[in-house]
């Protein structure tokens, strides 16, 4: 159940018409160009001074959104004008009925100055007597929604899925959507708050909580409102959904940035970092854990994997990614003495150990007995997951056999329909891109998550058997 003292956001589905406040020739008419490229509801133009813009026909022009016809709505309005003159836009908005407005413009909390902080407490003020409007920003991209066409980017794609993205910050809110995008987990909703002077971190996690189009939340948050934090986790406790959260400012450094960023408070981190395991969060650090945290969860689930299976195509390679897991508290158990009984019939002509991690390098063109390898050590209770690295090379060189590029993706299929243990693929980047992008396409299809090194899967698991490791 929401919690009712957050900001309701649940009308973001019937937004079907957008007014950008100033719309600009000086710059291209970027966000308005934007919106008319793909917003799929009505479209206005608040510009004073002009009845028409030639380079947009079809969009109706006024003075201010209060001049729009009273049988027009208008849900959304993206302000993109100088920060003085936000205060009263927001009050016209309020007259019109505005539901929600995104404010592109800075130098409010952000600028460090006591001007802008007062211009904050104004708009804010604004915001309170308007009753009816809510606003993301100042300093923000404001709503990314890729199903009704809303986005602040033409570049931002608009394949729509299930993830619900929120970030602080506009450059790496656009880091995310593409990137969630590109390993094949596409957005629900994303929202850049920037300030998060009205709508913050808490509004909108309790929002996506509830969401029936948002499976998985990923957040770059870097403070709170004050004495906030425990409705935070509260809310978060409650989350029947992943959530996997990256906080700035967990260093001096990095707490002087975020105050310059967006100035907000990062924190006292131990109690940050407890609070978030408590509340059952992955918390991660980097944009490359968001990706491979995301994709692991998407396709497998928060399935831990605490004692792996390593199947490499070389034995120094085996060894290097033995020492990595190692470092990362993953172990490579020796296998039960029925497994090994099973493996020694499978590789008896190959002279290849029966050890954990096993080289499958000398009989990568056998499918047969990779998937007879596979099935063993999946049968073994001692083994949570398999790590399987697949090389392009292979593929390319091949002379004789089923083309792996089908065998090996066919052969796996068989295998989850078998097993419900999580497998997880290497593929190197060394060359060969169109060989890997479409074996990393075929093995996505299976929910088999690839990775291009042994240490980002590594990191990956830790964070996840760290989540069932504080849930004891």
């Amino acid at each position: 159940m929401s919690d009712p003292s957050t900001k309701d956001l649940s009308f973001l589905p019937s937004i079907k018409s957008i007014a950008v406040i100033g719309a600009s020739k000086k710059r291209n008419y970027f966000f308005l160009r934007t919106f008319h490229d793909s917003f799929k509801g009505r479209l206005y133009a608040i510009k004073p001074g002009a009845e028409k813009i030639d380079e947009f026909p079809d969009v109706d022009v006024y003075e201010r959104v209060s001049d729009i016809p009273s049988n027009e709505p208008v849900d959304f309005v993206f302000i993109e004008i100088p920060r003085e003159h936000v205060v009263e836009v927001i009050k016209d908005c309020g007259k019109k009925g505005v539901k929600l407005a995104a404010i592109f413009s800075a130098g409010f909390n952000d600028a460090g100055t006591e001007e802008g902080r007062q211009l904050q407490i104004e708009l804010l003020r604004a915001v309170s007597e308007a009753k009816t409007i809510r606003i993301i920003g100042p300093n923000g991209m404001g709503l990314y929604y890729p199903r009704l066409g809303i986005r602040w980017r033409v570049s931002l794609p608009l394949d729509h899925g299930s993830v619900g993205v929120m970030a602080q910050s506009g450059g790496l809110c656009n880091l995310m959507i593409h990137g969630l995008t590109s390993e094949g987990m596409p957005i629900s909703k994303g929202f850049s708050i920037g300030n998060a002077a009205d709508i913050n971190a808490i509004d909108v996690i309790n929002y996506f909580k509830d969401d029936p189009e948002t499976s998985i939340i990923v957040v770059y948050l870097e403070g709170l409102p004050p004495g906030r934090g425990t409705q935070l986790v509260k809310i978060l406790q409650g989350c029947k959904k992943p959530v996997i959260v990256v906080k700035g400012g967990k260093t001096a450094v990095g707490s002087k940035a975020v105050k310059s960023h967006t100035a907000t408070l990062a924190g006292d981190v131990a109690i940050w970092e407890a609070a978030m395991h408590q509340a059952g969060v992955m918390l991660v650090d980097t944009f490359e854990d968001i990706l491979g945290v995301g994709k692991f969860v998407a396709m497998i689930g928060q399935k831990p994997i605490k004692n792996a299976c390593l199947l490499t195509l070389s034995g120094g390679y085996g060894v290097v990614c033995s020492d990595v897991l190692a470092s990362h508290d993953i172990r490579l158990p020796e296998f039960s003495i029925t497994i090994k009984e099973s493996l020694a019939h499978i590789l008896s002509a190959s002279g290849t150990s029966l050890n954990n991690p096993v080289d499958v390098g000398s009989f990568i063109y056998d499918v047969d007995k990779l998937e007879a390898i596979l099935h063993a050590v999946l049968n073994d209770p001692a083994i949570d997951g398999v790590i399987f690295e697949i090389v392009p090379i292979y593929i390319a060189a091949q002379m004789r056999g089923d083309p792996l590029d089908v065998a090996l993706p066919a052969m796996l299929r068989r295998i989850k329909q078998q097993h419900d243990k999580p497998v997880v693929a290497i593929i190197e980047d060394i060359g060969y891109d169109a060989i890997r992008q479409g074996l990393k396409r075929s093995l996505r299809e299976l929910n088999i998550p690839v990775y291009p090194d042994i240490a980002q899967i590594a990191r990956t698991i830790r964070f996840i058997n760290k989540i069932h490791i504080m849930a004891k």
